[in-house]
Order: C-alpha cells, then structure tokens, then sequence
C-alpha cells in the first residue's frame, strides 16, 4: 500500500508526497513530527502510479493499458498540485464533455470531497470555486478554443491521445506565465501526434516525461482475466497477439485499423515548410461550416512532378460567411480557385459575391455523392503512398486528421468500407474536393494549366455573374441553374 503525507494549517497539503512502503512512510512522520496538525491520509497507489505522482517533471504523459488506473492518478495529481496552491486556477479536461461526465468529473469529486479545499461546485459553470479563492475550470476540448484566456497553475488532460495536436500547444500557452504543470493520462489510440511530437521527440528533453506500463501492472486488475482477454486476442495458429489487444491492455503503440488514409506516414508525407514558389500553381479545397468549422486546405503543385504540397490550412467555426472571405484575401487567397462542397450552393453565391473564386467540386464520372467520396479517399491513398501529397509539418490539423480519419466499424448491419466517423474530417473533406476538381491536381494535363487563369464577370454593384474560361461551362452553368436559381442570378458563361 502506497501512503498520502500532508502538513496541515493554512497551506493545507503543503509539500504532499506519496510513498509505496511503510518503512519510507514512518521516516517522513516522524521528519514531520514537529509540525502542527500532521494528517495521514491512507491512499493505495502501485509502483507506476506513485512514481508519476512524484514527478518533478512539467509535462508527464501517463500512458497505460485499459483499466491501469490512469484516471485514478490524475485526479489525485491534480488534487496535489490545488493543495499546494490553492489559490491559483487550475483545469481538467477531456475530449468530449461525455468522458468528462462518466469519468474524469466524478472520479475528481471523490478525491476532493471533504477535504479543506473542496470549495463549491457550479454545475451551470461548470467549475470548482476553491475555498481559498482559485478556480477549477471542467472543459471539454472537442472545441480547443473553449479554454483561451485561462491562466493556470496545472492541467489535468483525461484521455490526452483522443485530443487533437493543436490543443497541446494551448495546453502549455495556458500554463506558460506560471511556469505550471501538464498531466495527460491516456491510453494509445495509434500512431498520432501523441506518438511521434511527445514520445518520439520529446521524451528525452529535461521538462518532459513519459511513462508506459500494461494493464497487468495494476495489481487491483484481475490477472485471470487479463489472461481470458490475451486468449482471445491470440492466433491459434500463428500464437500472435492481436495489435488491439497490444495497444489497449500492453500500452504498445499501433497503428488503428480501419484507417481511410491508410497509407499515410509522416517519414513520407510529412515535410519542413519552405517558401513556395510563386510560379507554381495554386489550388484550394473547402468544407463550408458554421457550427461545424469551415476547413481550408491551401494547395501547391511543383511543376517537374506534379507532387502537391499542402502549405496552409484554415479552420474557424461559429464565423460568418463575410469573416471568412475577409481572412482568406488577407492570407492572398481571393484569386485562388477554390472546391468546396456542391451542397453549400448558398455559401459558395455569398463567398463569391465577396470576391472570392469558389466552385463545386467535380464528380467522378458522373458518381454519386457516396461514391463520389469513397473513389476519391481512394485516390487520396495512392497519392500517399507513392508520395504525391506532401503536408508541411506547421499544419497540424490536417496531420493529425489523416492520421485519424477512419471508418465506422463492421457490424451485422453495415458495411465499414461505406461508413466514415464523420469527425476528424473536414479538411480531409476540403482536400478530396480540390485534388478530385482542380485541374493543376491532373499531372499528365500540368503543362497546358500553367497559365490557367478564369474571368469573372461582375454586374454593375460588384455581383458575381458567372465565370468565363474556367474550361467547364456546362456544368458551370448546370449547376448554378440548379441550385441558385431562386437568387435569379444572370449566369454570362462562354
């Protein structure tokens, strides 16, 4: 049994350590003995647990097997770090306010009730009013600007791998001023930025510190059935041990199955960002949103191979059409011809009429929407393994959504192949449209779109009309016809 010490009075939990034995626990009592109000709080922790409790470190990943006590730790480091300050403001998060509730919420609720620093809960605020006068925000993170402006002294990251990349980054600005601290307990959920920027990159810098342990180290967790669950995860015939029982129980980082992009890797596809040339064509892809962000992928085709290079991305929500518009010219977008997704016909009227050069994307062979998108992910795949699409490593966001876009699993009432988990998606979605329209995307076409360049017809207050010389005026005019007709648009195409 690991042991809790705290020293009492007004700076209760000053100086809290845990201990995994009686021997190191009565050393530290009687070191204490002068000490007024000393309480001993009897806690069992295993090895793995105690040791990331007394960490030093600024930023620890705890990354374990299912049932490892990863929530059970976090509550109490971040229970630790309020009791030495109680005064600062501290955050617990999720990736979804579902985790928060079931999991990460009440576990905290349990570790803080009745102690001196338990304070009052708001549930309309979702936040702990301290005794001593901080706060502790609950925030979900599947909208990472949710917690913008806080300062904290520690942050607790439930489920940290289900996070996306750029969180982290907010993450470390929010406890940058008080030089704080970063729990994030996990378990893998594949080879994300989780893998490669913290336990391949950054494990060995002096901040940082990552612990792994399997499920089987947590001695409360039954080892018989830690065993049934190995069976069953085992070949007869082959005696190999499934990759999802690795990564769920052993805290061995593999690869997820049912991956859209499948053949996606950053040692191929990933590259350091460079100023590109203004002599290479130029190319957008766009999935119009508002409560679901709106996502922009910025495109550039080298010349000599025809290779794409993602070089910028855009991804706001809750913005309006006219926000959009106003960012894109000031990046120097307004002229670039831009796909986005044939439903958004009012979108694409508005953004147009501001200036912008948005189209619909294309069909394949006259596919339908379904199709249509399976054949392009296709596609999208190919080019990723022969390494014809190159992302800059400053875009984080598409990154980490080609490394988790994936299909809904198979049951007996669904097909997974037709079925993608419509999160994690958007500019992947942006990218289909741009690569499966733009002509600068065609490598054997490349020489004769080099000067490609559409003219848009305006009206006398500064409309979009229509567009002459974009190649493609039927399904132009067909499909501004069909899906803008009631704003009685004049469509002058040649």
């Amino acid at each position: 049994m690991n042991r809790r010490v705290g020293a009492g009075g007004a700076g209760i939990g000053k100086g809290l350590k845990y201990f995994n034995s009686k021997a190191h626990l009565a050393k530290e009592i009687l070191k204490r003995a002068e000490m007024p109000r000393v309480e001993v709080v009897r806690v069992g922790f295993h090895h793995w647990q105690a040791y990331v409790l007394n960490s030093t470190k600024r930023f620890i990943c705890m990354i374990a097997g299912k049932r490892g006590g990863k929530s059970y730790v976090g509550a109490h480091w971040l229970f630790k770090q309020v009791a030495d300050d109680p005064m600062s403001d501290y955050l617990i998060t999720a990736p979804t306010y579902k985790i928060l509730r079931q999991a990460s919420l009440p576990m905290f609720k349990d570790v803080i009730k009745g102690t001196g620093i338990e304070g009052k809960w708001s549930e309309q605020r979702s936040e702990f009013n301290i005794k001593n006068g901080g706060i502790i925000y609950v925030r979900s993170t599947d909208d990472p600007d949710s917690i913008e402006s806080m300062n904290c002294k520690a942050i607790w990251a439930d489920e940290l791998g289900k996070m996306k990349w750029v969180v982290w980054d907010k993450f470390e600005q929010r406890v940058s001023q008080k030089k704080g601290y970063i729990l994030g307990t996990t378990s893998w959920y594949g080879q994300n930025w989780l893998y490669h920027e913290i336990y391949k990159k950054r494990i060995n810098l002096p901040e940082y510190e990552v612990v792994t342990f399997k499920t089987s180290d947590n001695p409360w967790f039954p080892r018989d059935e830690y065993e049934r669950l190995r069976a069953l995860h085992t070949d007869i015939k082959s005696g190999k041990v499934s990759d999802l029982f690795l990564r769920d129980f052993d805290a061995v980082c593999t690869r997820n199955e049912g991956l859209v992009f499948s053949q996606f890797a950053r040692e191929r596809n990933v590259v350091e960002p460079f100023v590109v040339s203004k002599e290479w064509a130029r190319f957008n892809g766009m999935d119009i949103g508002y409560n679901s962000p709106t996502a922009l992928v910025f495109c550039a085709v080298e010349p000599l191979t025809g290779d794409i290079y993602i070089y910028d991305e855009y991804y706001e929500s809750k913005k309006s059409s006219e926000y959009c518009a106003t960012e894109l010219k000031m990046r120097g977008q307004g002229q670039t011809e831009t796909y986005a997704d044939r439903t958004s016909a009012q979108e694409i009227f508005e953004l147009n009429n501001m200036g912008l050069r948005i189209f619909p994307y294309k069909n394949i062979n006259g596919t339908t929407n379904k199709d249509n998108k399976n054949i392009g992910n296709d596609r999208l795949n190919l080019m990723f393994m022969k390494g014809q699409i190159k992302v800059f490593s400053t875009c984080k966001r598409t990154i980490d959504e080609c490394e988790s876009y994936s299909y809904k699993e198979n049951n007996e009432f669904n097909d997974a192949r037709d079925e993608v988990v419509k999160s994690h998606d958007h500019l992947c979605d942006g990218l289909r449209y741009g690569i499966i329209s733009s002509k600068f995307a065609d490598k054997k076409r490349m020489e004769s779109c080099v000067s490609y360049s559409p003219e848009i017809e305006y009206d006398d207050v500064g409309g979009v009309l229509g567009y002459k010389n974009d190649g493609k005026p039927d399904e132009m005019r067909a499909w501004l016809d069909g899906n803008i007709q009631a704003q009685k648009i004049k469509v002058a195409l040649c």
